[in-house]
């Protein structure tokens, strides 16, 4: 995460959008996007739900002042994984947070650059990203930015979703 972006993603805020493997949840605690009782929060849900595998079982019944034990229960989890594949849900999710609190943020489409920086540049955040050239025959305006936001939020959501029900079905 960029030095200048400071927000943490609150457990609240993730699970009605996806439900992060333990691989996307350690690198997002390691990355700053999630603190550790963020991580227990979204695993005690799962643990309530029945759908907790013996990890996030372990991270749900920790005490509160047990969190500094979150880190040393993840890790390892992202093995085999690639840090641009576990970085993916991040940016989704710092995205449609940073989009839902955009009247908080004084200049949301700056903190979209800065994420756009700290993400290192990826093509699909381009037709939302000011300093951009709009594609031929995307219009341009803030307006156009702020929609073209607003659908890649919604498209990202609508993939997570699609993801969580699959595998649920697994």
């Amino acid at each position: 995460m960029s030095d200048f972006l400071n927000f943490k993603i609150p457990a609240d805020f993730i699970e009605p959008r996806v439900r992060p493997s333990l691989a996307e949840l350690e690198y997002g605690h390691r990355e700053g996007w999630i603190d550790a009782d963020g991580v227990i929060r979204l695993c005690t849900r799962r643990l309530e739900a029945g759908q907790a595998s013996p990890t996030e079982e372990t991270i749900a019944l920790l005490l509160s002042d047990e969190a500094d034990q979150v880190a040393g229960l993840l890790e390892g989890s992202d093995a085999g994984h690639t840090a641009d594949d576990l970085r993916l849900v991040w940016r989704y999710l710092a995205l449609a947070w940073a989009y839902e609190h955009r009247e908080d943020l004084g200049d949301a489409l700056g903190v979209v650059e800065m994420l756009y920086a700290g993400f290192d540049y990826p093509s699909e955040m381009e037709g939302f990203v000011r300093y951009m050239p709009a594609q031929p025959g995307q219009t341009t305006g803030i307006d156009a930015l702020m929609s073209r936001w607003e659908e890649f939020v919604r498209n990202e959501g609508e993939f997570y979703r699609g993801r969580d029900r699959e595998s649920e079905t697994d």
